[in-house]
């Protein structure tokens, strides 16, 4: 059984573990369809306020479970909708996905939580009700391990740099705290090679 990779390993690869991608490196998007097996194009108003289209569809994590996600087909006149946070963290910037996905997919690819952050785990932030509010990936630690640096996004919003200029991402130094951040590690960090 090739479960890892959509139970056709000729088709697709899972070298991390984590959220299912093609052979070609890309993110495998069930897109959800009319009777026709046409896309289902939505038109919404983005986070931005601006109007945009998208696909709604799902991914699947590593475990086959399915984590809703849409794809902004107006990438290029609304950049700022094309992923939240949790879109950075765990696609790279290509999907939005909302909040109440986050735990099913934390599940699904096998994340394990630890009490000693390193680089490449993911920070999640949750409200005073438990809730997942945000993620990031970690890129550096300070020496006695209790800051993170992050790279994160939040929503649509743009971070302004010392020039003015607007960006989608930021890098952020985080003090970490209880009940607040819990810091998820993979069980599949080391990757292995897959021929």
């Amino acid at each position: 059984m090739y479960h890892y990779a959509g139970n056709n390993p000729v088709r697709y690869i899972d070298p991390d573990g984590r959220i299912q991608i093609s052979k070609t490196g890309e993110y495998i998007f069930f897109q959800q369809t009319d009777n026709n097996g046409n896309p289902i194009i939505e038109t919404i108003t983005g986070n931005s306020g601006n109007t945009i289209k998208i696909i709604k569809g799902y991914l699947k994590a590593n475990d086959g479970t399915e984590i809703n996600v849409h794809y902004n087909l107006s990438r290029e006149s609304s950049p700022e909708d094309n992923y939240d946070c949790h879109g950075l963290t765990f696609t790279k910037g290509t999907f939005w996905i909302n909040n109440p996905e986050i735990e099913k997919l934390l599940k699904g690819d096998g994340y394990i939580e630890s009490d000693t952050p390193k680089t490449n785990d993911v920070l999640i932030q949750r409200n005073k009700n438990g809730d997942i509010i945000h993620s990031a990936k970690i890129v550096e630690v300070d020496s006695k391990g209790n800051r993170v640096k992050v790279q994160e996004a939040m929503g649509a919003y743009l971070f302004s740099d010392e020039n003015g200029k607007k960006h989608k991402t930021r890098l952020h130094w985080y003090t970490l705290t209880p009940g607040r951040d819990t810091i998820y590690s993979s069980i599949n960090d080391k990757v292995e090679d897959v021929k």
